[in-house]
């Protein structure tokens, strides 16, 4: 059902499961192919603190693509800086630019 919600934020984007607690989304590294609806991202979120036993939403994004009003306009959205010390460990610090929006 995450699938379904996300495919309809965009398309392009991916989620999986880490562990228990933790749904992790993928975003594209092409910055043009997000077609974000930030109406049904804000759902997505909904969704997830709703029905899903996550604890924790995290962002994942190419660290060379990500710009300042990227990063901020997922802050503005409730999502924090996640510290590279904090990455999972399958998740490339050197690679990827990681927020995360605690539920």
């Amino acid at each position: 059902m995450a699938n379904s919600t996300l495919t309809r934020v965009s398309s392009d984007w991916c989620c999986h499961l880490l562990g228990n607690d933790t749904l992790v989304l993928f975003l594209p590294f092409d910055l043009s192919t997000w077609n974000l609806s930030k109406g049904a991202f804000v759902s997505l979120l909904e969704y997830c603190e709703d029905n899903l036993p996550v604890k924790r939403i995290l962002l994942c994004l190419d660290k060379n693509s990500i710009d300042e009003t990227t990063a901020s306009c997922f802050k503005y959205i409730g999502f924090c800086f996640l510290h590279p010390d904090s990455y999972p460990r399958n998740i490339d610090p050197q690679k990827v630019f990681a927020m995360v929006y605690t539920i």
